[in-house]
């Protein structure tokens, strides 16, 4: 026999040098990134596959998810329809503020409670002290369900004051942009007009 007990130890380093190095490499969460130092030697080194463990161990950890601090998320304040004595919340529809958003379509007279109005002034009033820069508000009747063929009910800034649409079932939207930048927000009510 050739083999000495010098070359088995030297093959037994460089054996585990390999596999320590893969291990090292499979603590890594992130896939590495090739650098020319870890090219291969020769044409028959990158030929070779990668070992089923070294390709697992480049595949990012699914349970790591990276999410910004919950205080970011703020929906936006409630809205309240007024009518005289009559009060009905509104429900939010589409919304950007404070780092998130939310994105809804056209709200349905199916998707609202209702609320009887009269014909006659409206407001809108929302919960917290946010200032706002602007609002507009339309509405669309109960069977325009898409909301394709809207009714302008009114547009300005401060707080949202508009009349009634004719008597009759409406879904009635008010977008409110917030004074400094700080997001907007859709509301909706299915208002029967009496």
């Amino acid at each position: 026999m050739s083999s000495s007990w010098p070359g088995r130890l030297t093959a037994l380093v460089l054996l585990v040098g390999v596999v320590t190095g893969c291990t090292a490499e499979s603590a890594s969460p992130l896939p590495a990134s090739p650098t020319l130092s870890q090219a291969p030697a020769t044409a028959e080194a990158s030929q070779t596959p990668p070992s089923p463990s070294a390709t697992l161990a480049r595949t990012p950890d699914p349970t790591v998810i990276a999410t910004p601090p919950a205080e970011t998320l703020a929906p936006p304040p409630a809205a309240t329809l007024v009518a005289g004595t009559t009060r009905q919340p509104g429900e939010p529809g589409s919304w950007a503020m404070a780092g998130g958003t939310s994105s809804a379509p056209w709200l349905p007279v199916h998707a609202l409670d209702p609320v009887e109005v009269p014909q006659g002034p409206l407001t809108v009033e929302l919960e917290g002290d946010l200032g706002i820069a602007s609002w507009t508000a339309q509405a669309a009747t109960a069977e325009d369900t898409l909301g394709e063929r809207l009714t302008s009910l009114g547009e300005g800034s401060g707080t949202p004051a508009f009349h009634a649409p004719s008597a009759g079932a409406w879904v009635v939207a008010v977008e409110v942009r917030f004074a400094g930048n700080q997001g907007s927000a859709s509301y909706y009510w299915h208002v029967v007009v009496t």
